[in-house]
C-alpha cells in the first residue's frame, strides 16, 4: 500500500481501480475484463512507455490458497519464453492485493476471433499451430496448462495468437510430497478446469499429464473447425458424461483428411491412444496442409467394380502409380524447420532486427532501439547478459545486413548507415571500430573456411567483390546494369557459389541469383519479383530467406531447394520474420520475429518547427492503417488489412467502407485518388506483372489502364482527372509515363527508373523520385509535356513515397533524413528554398504521408516492427 494512503482510496465502490491510479511504474487506464481470479486492466508502463495488462487478484479470493495459485501463475508464466506464450513483465502487491503485469495483446480472445467472421480451415490451422507450439514448449519445460479454452488464447488485431492464464498450471514432475501439500483447487481427485474442454481423465478427477492438455487442445481445434463443441449437454454433469463416454460427430468433409485424423487422434478417450506428446501433434498440424486428399471414386467406377476384371486392372494401375510416386521427386521440398525448437532470445520493448549469429552458434549481434537510437547489441546464447556495443554511435541501419561476425568469430563487422565510411570491424567483446574495407563497402560475408570474403559497394550497379579474409586483393566478380541492385551476398556452405538477390530494390522486385566466386555469368534461380532478403544457406542445397507471400501477407521464412529450383514457405502461423541468419553447420538459426503495427498520426504545419508534443493520433477507426491519401473534400483513403494482404479503405463522415479486399489481391502501393474523390487507381499483380487498375470510389467498375506498362511504384492523377502519371517499364525500358483514362496510348515523359510521381494541383508540374544509388534517390521534376524542370538538389530515401504538394501548389513537402525516422521539410517552389517543418523524436518509421485539403496538417503513417530475436534449433541428423 502506498504510504499514508487508506485502504480502498484508489478504488471505486465496486473495488475496481479508477483510471489514473499508479501501481509502481504502471498507470491504470481502463478495465479490460473480469475473470474468476480478478480484474484485468489496461495500463501504461511509464518507464518504458508501453501498454501492458495488469491482472489484480480479487478481494474475494485473497486467501492463502488463492495467493499460492496466483504466485504459481506468475512463476510458471515467467519461466516460459515463447513467441506464442503471453510474456510476464512484473509481479507485486498493491493495497494488499497481488498483481501480475503481462504484455498487452490488442485484440480479444479466440472466441472473439471466431465469431467476428467466418475463417477457413487454413486460417484456423495457421493460428492454432503457433499456440500448439507454445503449449509444446510449456510441456517441454515440465509445465501443464490444464485449462485450455478459447478465453485463454488471446488474438492480436494482426492475427497473432498467444496462450495465456497459467492459473491452473502445475509442474508435471512435481513430487508426491509436493502434491500432497498443494491447495485444494489443484489436489488430485478434484475436478479443476473448464468443463467443456476437459479430458476424460480430468473429468474423472484422475491424475493428469501432458496428454490431458492435448485432449483439451483437440476440443479447441474441433470447435473452431466444426463451428460447435464436440461434447455438449444440458448441464455440466451431462457434458462430463459425454466427455467420458460420448463420441463427437465427424468433422465436415471439406476439412482435409490429414487434419481430421489429427483431431480424432487428439480426442481419443484413452490417453495411451492419443498423441503421446504435444510436439507430435504440432508436426502433424504442420504437415496437414501438404497432404493430398484422395479423389472419390466416380459412379462409373463403382458400377464397374462389380466385375473382378476392372478390380485387377485397378490394382495393377495402383501398383504402377505407387512405384512412380516412390521414384519421382517430391513436388514440394521438405521443410527444414518442421521439427525445430524455437526459443526467445530477447524481450525488449521496441524493435530488435538484423540479427546475425556467429559460425559456432554461440554469439548473436543485433540492432535494437532499447536505449533510444538503434545500437548494435551483443549477447551470448545461454546467458542473459546483453551488451550495447555502440552506445549511440550506430545511428540507424542499412536496408541490407548491417552487421555480422568475421570468419573466425573473433570480431564483429558493422556499418554506420549515416556515413559513407567503409565496413568497420571491432573486437568481439567491444572496443573502438576501425575501417576495414574500401569506401562505400556494404554487407560482407566470409567463406565457410574463413579464407575469403565477399561484399558489394553502394555505387551504381552494386559491384560485387571477392577478397582475401583480411580484405586485401579485392577483385570485382559482378556488377549490375544501371538501376539494378545486388544485395545480401553470402557463400554456399561448400564454398562453390555466392548467392545474392538482384533486381529493382526501390520497387521491392528482387530475385535469387548465384555466381561462382571467380566470377562469370550469374545464374538466376527464381522469378518471384518479390522483396527477398537475408539469404541464409543451411546446407549445399537449401537456402532460407525472408520474403512476403504472393498475396502480400508476411513476410515469412521460405526455404529454396537449389537443385529442383522450387521453394516453399518454412514458417508457420502468423508471426512475421524480418531477418534470419544461421550458424556454420546450419543447425542453429537466429531470426527477428515481428508483431508489426501501423497507425496514422498528424502534425500541424506551423511558422515554427513542430515537435513531438504537437503530434496527434489521427482518428481513423482502424487498428492498422497506413499510406493515407485525401481527396479534395476531405475523404481519407488508406491501406489496411485484417490478417492477410492490405486492402483499400475509405473513411468519410465517421464511416468506413472497404473498397478492395486484400484477400482478392494485396495492394503493395498507396492508392492514387482523383481530386474529386470519385475514382481511385491502384496497382495489382496479375500474371507476374504489376498492372494499374481504376475503380469508382465505391470500389466498383474496376478496369485496367495502360496495360502495356509494367508499373513501378505508386501513381498520381492529373487535376482534370484525364491522365494518370506513374513509373514503369514498357518495351523500350524503364521510364515515367502519362496514361490516358480514355482512348489513346501512354506518353513517355522521362527515361530511366522513375518512381512515385505526384502531380501538382495546378497541373503544371510533376515531381518524382529518380534512380537510386545506395539508400537515396534524387528529387526530379518535369512539365506535363516532358520538359525537364530544375529543382534544388534534394536526396530522398528510396524506400517509401516521400513527396506531396501543398493543396495550393505553392510548395512541395518532403520527408528527409538519414534513417527511416525522418522529418518533414518544405520546398518553396517560388523561392526554391527549403525550411524544416518538424523535429520529431518518435522512433517509428514513416512510409508516406499526405496533406489535409485545408493545407494545415500533415497526416502520416508510423510503422513499428515490435520485434524480438528468437533462436531456432534444428534437430541433429541428416536432412531429408
Amino acid at each position: 500500500m502506498a504510504s499514508g494512503e487508506p485502504r480502498g482510496a484508489a478504488s471505486g465502490e465496486s473495488g475496481r481501480l479508477a483510471a489514473g491510479v499508479q501501481i509502481g511504474a504502471f498507470r491504470i487506464e481502463r478495465v479490460l475484463g473480469h475473470g474468476g481470479m480478478g480484474t484485468v486492466y489496461l495500463a501504461v508502463d511509464t518507464k518504458l512507455n508501453r501498454r501492458v495488462a495488469i491482472k489484480l487478484l480479487s478481494d474475494d479470493l485473497a486467501d492463502a490458497a488463492a495467493r499460492r495459485r496466483f504466485q504459481r501463475e506468475a512463476q510458471t508464466a515467467s519461466s516460459l519464453n515463447h513467441p506464442h506464450i503471453l510474456t510476464v513483465h512484473d509481479v507485486g502487491e498493491f493495497e494488499g492485493r497481488q498483481y501480475l503485469v503481462t504484455e498487452y495483446v490488442d485484440g480479444g480472445t479466440l472466441r472473439d476471433w471466431a465469431i467476428a467472421e467466418k475463417h477457413s480451415w487454413r486460417q484456423i490451422l495457421e493460428l492454432l499451430t503457433g499456440v500448439a507450439d507454445g503449449l509444446a514448449a510449456a510441456h517441454g519445460a515440465g509445465i501443464l496448462h490444464r485449462d485450455i479454452k478459447p478465453a485463454n488464447v488471446l488474438v492480436a488485431q494482426n492475427g497473432y495468437a498467444k496462450l495465456a492464464d497459467f492459473g491452473l498450471a502445475k509442474l508435471a514432475e512435481a513430487s508426491e510430497a509436493a502434491a500432497s501439500e498443494a491447495d485444494d483447487a489443484t489436489r488430485p481427485g478434484l475436478i479443476v478446469g473448464t468443463v467443456a474442454y476437459m479430458s476424460p481423465e480430468q473429468a474423472s478427477g484422475r491424475k493428469l499429464d501432458a496428454r490431458s492438455d492435448i485432449f483439451s487442445f483437440g476440443v479447441l481445434l474441433y470447435e473452431l473447425l466444426a463451428g460447435k463443441r464436440p461434447f455438449s449437454g444440458s448441464s455440466d454433469l451431462e457434458v462430463l458424461k459425454t466427455i467420458v463416454d460420448g463420441t463427437p460427430k465427424p468433422l465436415p468433409d471439406e476439412i482435409p483428411i490429414a487434419l481430421r485424423i489429427a483431431v480424432e487422434k487428439a480426442l481419443e478417450k484413452d490417453p495411451a491412444d492419443r498423441y503421446q506428446s504435444m510436439r507430435e501433434l504440432v508436426v502433424d498440424l504442420r504437415r496437414a496442409p501438404r497432404q493430398k486428399t484422395p479423389e472419390p471414386m466416380g459412379a462409373a467406377a463403382k458400377s464397374a467394380s462389380r466385375s473382378w476384371l476392372p478390380w485387377l486392372a485397378l490394382a495393377a494401375l495402383a501398383a504402377a502409380v505407387a512405384i512412380w510416386e516412390v521414384r519421382r521427386p517430391d513436388a514440394t521440398p521438405a521443410n527444414p524447420l518442421a521439427s525445430a525448437t524455437f526459443t526467445r532470445f530477447t524481450d525488449f520493448e521496441g524493435s530488435e532486427r538484423d540479427a546475425a549469429i556467429s559460425s559456432d552458434g554461440r554469439f548473436v549481434v543485433f540492432l535494437s532501439d532499447r536505449d533510444g537510437p538503434f545500437d548494435l547489441w551483443l549477447g551470448q546464447v545461454g546467458s542473459r547478459r546483453l551488451v550495447n556495443l555502440t552506445q549511440g554511435r550506430q545511428n540507424g541501419f542499412l536496408a541490407v545486413r548491417s552487421s555480422g561476425f568475421s570468419g573466425d568469430g573473433s570480431e564483429i563487422w558493422l556499418h554506420d548507415a549515416d556515413q559513407m565510411n567503409p565496413v568497420q570491424i571491432m573486437p568481439l567483446m567491444g572496443g573502438t571500430p576501425h575501417p576495414f574495407l574500401a569506401a562505400r563497402s556494404v554487407n560482407v560475408a566470409w567463406s565457410p573456411d574463413g579464407s575469403r570474403l565477399v561484399y558489394h559497394t553502394s555505387i551504381d550497379g552494386d559491384p560485387m567483390f571477392v577478397a582475401d579474409r583480411n580484405g586485401a586483393n579485392a577483385r570485382q566478380i559482378f556488377v549490375g546494369r544501371p538501376g539494378v541492385h545486388n544485395h545480401y551476398p553470402v557463400w554456399s556452405t561448400d564454398g562453390e557459389w555466392i548467392y545474392f538477390v538482384s533486381g529493382i530494390w526501390a520497387a521491392s522486385e528482387m530475385d535469387l541469383w548465384r555466381i561462382r566466386p571467380a566470377g562469370g555469368e550469374p545464374e538466376r534461380l527464381t522469378r518471384y519479383n518479390s522483396d527477398i532478403r537475408y539469404l541464409t544457406p543451411l546446407d549445399s542445397n537449401t537456402v532460407v530467406y525472408v520474403a512476403p507471400d504472393t498475396d502480400g501477407s508476411g513476410p515469412w521464412l521460405w526455404a529454396f531447394d537449389v537443385d529442383r529450383k522450387v521453394g516453399r514457405r518454412a514458417s508457420f502461423g502468423l508471426e512475421k520474420y524480418i531477418s534470419v541468419s544461421a550458424s556454420g553447420d546450419g543447425r542453429r538459426l537466429v531470426a527477428s520475429v515481428a508483431n508489426p503495427s501501423a497507425s496514422l498520426w498528424s502534425v500541424p504545419i506551423l511558422a515554427r518547427v513542430a515537435e513531438e508534443k504537437d503530434v496527434e493520433r489521427f482518428p481513423v477507426p482502424a487498428v492498422r492503417a497506413l499510406a493515407p491519401r485525401f481527396d479534395r473534400a476531405g475523404a481519407l483513403f488508406y491501406l489496411s488489412s485484417q490478417g492477410s494482404g492490405d486492402g483499400l479503405w475509405r473513411f468519410q463522415s465517421g464511416e468506413t467502407l472497404e473498397l478492395w479486399k486484400g484477400t482478392e489481391g494485396a495492394l503493395l502501393e498507396p492508392p492514387a485518388v482523383s481530386a474529386a474523390g470519385d475514382r481511385v487507381a491502384f496497382v495489382l499483380r496479375q500474371n507476374g506483372k504489376l498492372r494499374l487498375q481504376v475503380a469508382t470510389a465505391e470500389g466498383t467498375e474496376l478496369r485496367a489502364v495502360g496495360e502495356a506498362i509494367d508499373i513501378r511504384g505508386t501513381a498520381s492523377w492529373s487535376p482534370d482527372q484525364q491522365w494518370i502519371v506513374t513509373g514503369g517499364v514498357d518495351a523500350e525500358g524503364p521510364g515515367l509515363f502519362k496514361i490516358p483514362i480514355g482512348d489513346g496510348a501512354p506518353v513517355r515523359l522521362a527515361n530511366g527508373f522513375s518512381l512515385n510521381p505526384v502531380w501538382s494541383p495546378d497541373g503544371n508540374l510533376i515531381a518524382y523520385t529518380g534512380q537510386n544509388v545506395s539508400l537515396y534517390a534524387p528529387l526530379l521534376a518535369v512539365r506535363p509535356d516532358g520538359t525537364n524542370v530544375d529543382l534544388p538538389k534534394i536526396e530522398l530515401r528510396a524506400e517509401g513515397e516521400r513527396i506531396r504538394f501543398l493543396p495550393d501548389g505553392s510548395g512541395l513537402v518532403c520527408m528527409l533524413g538519414p534513417t527511416p525516422y525522418q522529418d518533414f521539410w518544405l520546398l518553396d517552389l517560388r523561392s526554391m528554398k527549403t525550411r524544416q517543418l518538424t523535429r520529431l523524436s518518435d522512433r517509428s518509421a514513416t512510409r508516406t504521408f499526405d496533406i489535409t485539403p485545408d493545407g494545415k496538417r500533415i497526416v502520416f503513417d508510423r510503422l513499428r516492427d515490435n520485434s524480438d530475436i528468437v533462436l531456432i534449433d534444428l534437430p541433429s541428423g541428416p536432412r531429408q
